[in-house]
This record gives C-alpha cells, structure tokens and sequence, in this order.
C-alpha cells in the first residue's frame, strides 16, 4: 500500500521563500562579470530551485512484503518490519534524533528500528497516519506505539 506525505503550508511558504531568494542571488550573480566562479555559483542555485521544487511530487511511504520503502528524489531507504522496536507519534519542526528524515510535515512519526545491532531512525508524515500504523501492526502486532498529545 502507498501513502502520500502530509505537507504543512509553513514548509510550502519556507521552501518558496528560499527559491525567491534564490532567484535574486541568480540574477545579481548573472548580471555582473561572468567567470567560472560565477558558473559555478549559477549552476549551484540553479540545481538547489529544481531539487526544492522536485521535492514535493517525490516523497512516498509504501508498505509491501513485510518492508516499508520511504523514497525522496533519488533515496530511498527499506526496512523490515520485524526491525521496528518502537514508533513515536511527534509534534515538532527538528525531529531528533533522527538521521533521515522523509518528512515536510511537523506531525510525523519516528520509526526506531535496529539493523546490524544498530539502533537507526526514521521519520516520516504519511497522510493517513492512523491507517499506516494499522497496517504496520497487521504484520507487528507486539509493536510499541507511543502517540504523544498534539496541540489543536
């Protein structure tokens, strides 16, 4: 089953804040001297306003054959069901201590999960939060679920 990400508006309005600023860096940049250092800086601000706006149609969660595949632009990360130790139902902009976070959202969920006797992070924002954990616990039902209480 494939799940689509929440988006909140506060990163929409972030993420076209930083293309607009970007966009006046381009133009300042281009209108003085070309040289390569200017290229580069162009190439670079270019490539970070296609990245930003790619972003918002590749984020999805999918869960299939015991695995639940987060994918973004060109990552993706797998992990296996039986791995979870804990999901965590949070409420905040910086989701520590997770190292990937596939999220654009501030209501997300922290997948603790251990590979290799090593404990690993995840935080997502699926949609329909509620049907993605009841999915998870038909395969996991011992799973701890922790839901933390949102403001309004």
């Amino acid at each position: 089953m494939i799940f689509k990400p929440a988006i909140d508006k506060l990163y929409i309005y972030l993420n076209f804040f930083t293309i607009f600023i970007l966009v006046v860096t381009l133009y300042f940049v281009l209108m003085g001297p070309i040289n390569f250092f200017v290229v580069l800086i162009a190439l670079f601000t270019f490539g970070l306003i296609v990245y930003l706006l790619m972003m918002y149609n590749s984020i999805s969660y999918e869960i299939s054959d015991n695995l639940i595949i987060a994918k973004q632009l060109f990552f993706q990360i797998k992990i296996n069901i039986d791995d979870i130790e804990k999901i965590t139902d949070k409420f905040t902009l910086f989701s520590t201590p997770a190292v990937w976070k596939f999220s654009m959202s501030h209501k997300t969920l922290t997948i603790k999960y251990r590979v290799n006797n090593k404990i690993k992070w995840l935080t997502i924002s699926p949609q329909e939060e509620n049907q993605f954990i009841q999915e998870i616990l038909k395969i996991k039902s011992e799973l701890e679920i922790e839901r933390v209480k949102r403001p309004n």
